[in-house]
Parts: structure tokens; sequence; C-alpha cells
């Protein structure tokens, strides 16, 4: 629950407020992952979920540790991110390409190693308190979040080669397997032939289509792709008759991003499965001044 001074979380019974000081330090979330419960990730949520983007963005660096633990002391039913190889041929959690977001212009993921990357400072451009903050590799988020919380793990491959493309998937699905996290995460892309992939070289993943033209996504297309198990469309493009193509093919529909009260609220009366936001505390306080149970079938 969140107050004016921070967020209240129930640890064993005990009533914790935290700030964003220990937000910072990350000591407390570790304990969640003695308590949390998990649910089935792919398809058919038997509840609404809520999903952290790239973490929690909206108060914290994207995509840094920060982010992804206040995403899971707010309880967020999974966490979104975004991974892409580097000149070294591993795999880092980051969406951009370069590190202009995070104050270093100069910077490629494609150029630089996972070593030097991860000598960068990835938070003080969002504020100093976050100034210790670095790009996590995958190694990492699987240890430290896999068996805390579901991954949404979308696979940056719109402008890399077909080689890179199949390096990636073999990597990622090879870490996923080794931790035995396969009920743990679901793969997101917007490019089918990474998804295709996927299924190829591991056939357990439960894979989503992104799209910022959901209206495309008809009988056809879902006749193409009989392996999906969600279809993630852009909230600004969404309508009730793709979400209801997504739930007559018995697949999870997903929307991304919906941080506004109209778009949550878009998301929540074309009854979206999952709903990803950059704050999912505040889009949870949004259903509820609305009456809304996100919880509900």
């Amino acid at each position: 629950m969140y107050v004016s001074s921070g967020w209240y979380l129930e640890l064993q019974g005990k009533s914790i407020l935290y700030d964003q000081a220990s937000i910072c330090s990350g000591g407390v979330f570790r304990e969640l992952s003695k308590l949390q419960h998990m649910l089935p990730l792919l398809p058919q949520q038997k509840k609404r979920w809520i999903v952290a983007h790239r973490g929690v963005s909206d108060r914290c660096p994207e995509s840094t540790r920060a982010a992804f633990d206040l995403a899971v002391a707010q309880q967020a039913d999974a966490i979104e991110c975004d991974v892409q190889l580097t000149a070294d041929n591993q795999v880092v959690v980051c969406h951009d390409t370069t590190l202009e977001r995070y104050g270093h212009p100069d910077v490629k993921i494609e150029t630089s190693t996972l070593a030097d990357l991860q000598q960068l400072d990835v938070g003080s451009w969002f504020h100093e308190d976050f100034a210790q903050q670095r790009l996590l590799s995958l190694e990492e988020l699987l240890k430290e979040y896999g068996a805390t919380v579901p991954l949404c793990i979308e696979l940056k491959t719109e402008d890399v080669t077909v080689r890179q493309r199949d390096l990636l998937v073999r990597r990622l699905t090879a870490a996923v397997d080794v931790r035995h996290l396969q009920d743990q995460v679901a793969f997101l892309a917007f490019d089918a032939a990474t998804l295709q992939c996927l299924r190829d070289v591991a056939p357990w993943a439960r894979l989503v289509l992104n799209t910022h033209a959901p209206h495309l996504f008809d009988e056809r297309a879902a006749e193409a792709q009989p392996w999906l198990n969600g279809v993630d469309g852009n909230i600004n493009n969404l309508s009730n008759d793709v979400v209801q193509l997504v739930h007559q093919r018995q697949l999870t529909s997903l929307t991304f991003t919906c941080n506004s009260e109209e778009d949550v609220l878009k998301a929540w009366n074309l009854s979206v499965d999952v709903i990803i936001t950059n704050d999912p505390a505040r889009t949870r306080d949004i259903l509820q001044q609305h009456r809304h149970d996100n919880h509900a079938a």
C-alpha cells in the first residue's frame, strides 16, 4: 500500500514502511522470494494481471535493480523487460540500442562488451539517489528475480542479423532452461520470425506477439501463428474486436503501455487480461477508485 512517506509491505505478518533510500539499497526485497505465490503465467490468467513495464519505470530508472525491486515491492504480477546481445555476445537487460537515455549518447550496446556496459552509471539521469544503478546481465536478472516474480522478456531483434537473433534465442532459452524457470517466463517480440525461432529451439516457450497494429491480427494471422500464447497490442490501437478474437483463440490478451487513467480504464473495459504499466501501484489505485477489482476474472 502506498502512503505519502513510502510503501507498506506485509512480510511475515509485519507491516514494513520503506522509502526511496531503501529502494536504492535493495535490502528488504530479497525476503519476498520466500513469500510470493507464483501463478501460471500463460495462457488465460485466472485474474487480471498488472505488469511493471521495465520495472516501475515512472519512479525509478528503467530496467535497473531499483525499478525491478520496486515492482516486486508493489506486488506487480510480473515484470516486463528487454534483452539484447552485446559486442561479446553476452545478454544484457536494456531496451534501447544506445545508452543515450542514461546520459551516454556515444555508447552502443552492439559495440560494447558487457563488462564495459556494467561500469556505467545508468541511474543519475533519473535522480542522484540512483547513481549506483548499473545494467543487469541476463544471468543476474534470472538469479535475482526469476524465482520471485514472473518475467515477460522481450527480445530486441528488429535490427539484428539472423545469426545474432538465433544466438540471442539460444542463449536466452538455455539460461531459462538451466535454472528451471520455464513456468516463470514468457517471451515477447515484435518480430514473428523471432517467435518462430523460439518455438523451434524451445518448444516449451510461452510466446507473445507484440504489435503496434493489433487490428492486423485477424483469423488469417492467428491461423499462421498457431504457436502463439498471447497478443500484446498497443493500447492506442486496441479494439474490442481484436480482444474478442484473441480470447476466442484461447490466447492471453495483453496491452502496453497503460499509464493514464483513460488508458487503464480502456484496457479494463476491453477485458484485457494483462495490463502493462510504468507504475503498477498507481494503476491498481485507478482501478480501485473506479470500484474495479483487478483480481476479477
